[in-house]
């Protein structure tokens, strides 16, 4: 099982202030986006029966950014809904998912990221106690299925969304991007049959990726991946976390596969287990 540590979410690049977590209370928002794809509004999707418009106002993200333009966040704003790991419009036998393109999809299919594999959502993220800026996991995803959207026939697609309606919901299935792939969810983990394939997690600091007395949220320290190798885009398995479990990220990497290690994946399955949300 391959471990990839995937970067989504709002951040620096299209985001005032991070993600607030409240009382372990983690939410994840989307960037916003002008894709005629990107169809959801902020302002109509919830979580808690609370919109991702409300919890943005309530976090002080009342304006966000598209290739570096200002705009305001209200009522008409529309946000790239990707990953998917909560039910937000109600489908029966839902599956979480996300989709990927271009470069950073050429790199999971060089790393030959496959169905069983683990995805593991990472943001940028604050707390009302420290307020300290970090990266943060808030989901998971065990891959069950990929759909190269691109490569699909009129009548595949339709087969295909016939079976997966909320489909319809997920911003990659209408996409022209190049590389444009879906990664479908398995319905539970191949580890614990009683734990759902994907779903989001419970704020714990085991959950933090930033090393805890850095100033910069992109200095990790993960003590479990020490010597772990890790290939993201234009590096390919040179780099690693060293003796202490220490890496410095990238700020625009977006999918760091990290190569097949025990060690990794028994620290992976350990974050689910432990704080997946009930």
């Amino acid at each position: 099982m391959k471990i990839i540590l995937s970067k989504k979410g709002l951040d620096s690049s299209n985001s005032v202030k991070p993600i607030t977590i409240d009382n372990k209370q983690m939410i994840f928002l989307p960037i916003p986006s002008n894709q005629d794809y990107d169809n959801a509004r902020y302002s109509e999707v919830f979580e808690n029966k609370i919109s991702l418009l409300f919890y943005c106002m309530e976090m002080g993200i009342d304006f966000g950014y598209i290739d570096n333009k200002k705009l305001p966040m209200n009522g008409t704003t529309n946000c790239h809904l990707d990953p998917q790991l909560i039910n937000y419009f109600g489908y029966d036998n839902f599956k979480g998912s996300f989709g990927q393109v271009k470069a950073a999809q050429k790199h999971l299919e060089n790393k030959q990221v496959q169905a069983g594999d683990l995805f593991l959502f990472y943001g940028w993220y604050t707390d009302n106690k420290t307020h300290k800026e970090k990266h943060t996991l808030f989901g998971y995803l065990q891959v069950g299925e990929i759909i190269k959207v691109n490569e699909l026939t009129a009548s595949q697609k339709q087969k295909i969304v016939d079976k997966y309606p909320w489909l319809h919901h997920q911003p990659h299935w209408y996409s022209q991007e190049t590389n444009n792939t879906i990664y479908i969810a398995r319905e539970t983990c191949s580890f614990n049959k009683n734990i759902k394939g994907f779903g989001m997690f419970k704020y714990d600091k085991e959950l933090d990726l930033t090393a805890k007395d850095i100033g910069t949220k992109t200095c990790w320290e993960i003590s479990a991946l020490k010597n772990c190798k890790v290939s993201f885009k234009d590096h390919n398995g040179n780099d690693s976390f060293n003796d202490l479990g220490q890496f410095r990220v990238a700020d625009r990497c977006q999918e760091i596969v990290i190569e097949e290690c025990p060690q990794a994946e028994k620290w992976a399955i350990n974050l689910i287990k432990k704080y997946k949300r009930r």
